[in-house]
């Protein structure tokens, strides 16, 4: 595979919203319709990826051609959980088995083992 095995991809609607000059007005439209006032980060996640639960997986032979992932690749969603993968076989050297990109907030690993998780923020 030459990417990622499994990507959650919360996209990029957190920074669109909040980025000031505003660079999209169809989303400002979309906005206006929801009826919430000036958007936030904390509004805008009503639109964001978040909530996923990513268990049981065997992922391997991934990131064949590219460097910047892993087999299980988290980009921008929230709330998020990790919990009895079996990763193996990434194809290049910079090949994670786990990777938490930008804009992630809340995402756990939960090795199945006492006292073995970790979270975006650190060790839980």
């Amino acid at each position: 595979m030459p990417y990622a095995g499994i990507t959650v991809d919360g996209g990029a609607r957190h920074r669109w919203f909040a980025g000031w000059p505003r660079k999209f007005p169809e989303l400002e439209d979309l906005w206006a319709r929801r009826g919430e006032g000036e958007p936030t980060i904390t509004k805008v996640k009503a639109l964001i990826s978040g909530h996923n639960r990513i268990e049981g997986n065997i992922v391997y032979n991934v990131m064949s051609k590219l460097d910047d992932g892993a087999a299980i690749y988290c980009h921008a969603g929230h709330h998020s959980l990790m919990k009895n993968n079996f990763v193996w076989r990434g194809g290049r050297p910079k090949t994670f088995g786990l990777y938490f990109d930008d804009g992630g907030e809340s995402l756990l690993v939960d090795t199945g083992r006492e006292g073995r998780r970790f979270s975006s923020q650190g060790f839980a």
